[in-house]
C-alpha cells in the first residue's frame, strides 16, 4: 500500500456546485454559481463573477437572496464594484444560511433570482 498513488482531498476541495447561471447585458456577462461546501452544512456559498469588454463607471450588481435564507453576517446584497476597465473582471462571494425548517439541500435547490447589473457609460 505504500508503493500505490493515494489521492488525499483537502477538505477545502470538497465543494459541489448546485447552480450556474451566466446573464449578459450589453458589454458585461455576469456568472452566479452556487456551491455548499459539505453535505448537511446549513450555508450556501455564492460566487458572483463579472467580466466586461469595454470600461464601465461605477458598477454595481444587485442580488437577492432566495425565498427561505438570509445573508450570513447581515451583509448587504448590493455590490458597489465601482469602475472597471475593458477587459476586466471581478469576483465578488457571499454565504447564505437558511432561516425555515429546511436543510441546506433544500436551500441551494430553489430558484436563485436573477441578479441585476447598473453602470453608466464613459463619455
Amino acid at each position: 500500500i505504500t508503493r500505490q498513488d493515494i489521492p488525499f482531498t483537502p477538505p477545502e476541495a470538497a465543494l459541489a456546485v448546485r447552480q450556474e447561471l451566466t446573464v449578459t447585458m450589453g458589454p458585461v456577462s455576469l456568472t452566479k454559481r452556487t456551491y455548499q461546501r459539505a453535505l448537511g452544512d446549513e450555508r450556501v456559498g455564492v460566487s458572483l463573477v463579472v467580466r466586461t469588454s469595454e470600461a464601465l463607471r461605477g458598477l454595481v450588481v444587485l442580488d437577492d437572496a432566495p425565498t427561505g435564507s438570509r445573508v450570513a453576517d447581515g451583509g448587504a446584497l448590493r455590490f458597489e464594484v465601482g469602475d472597471l476597465p475593458a477587459g476586466g473582471e471581478a469576483e465578488l462571494r457571499y454565504e447564505l444560511v437558511a432561516t425555515h425548517d429546511g436543510d441546506a439541500a433544500s436551500l441551494v435547490d430553489l430558484p436563485m433570482p436573477v441578479p441585476t447589473i447598473v453602470w453608466d457609460v464613459r463619455p
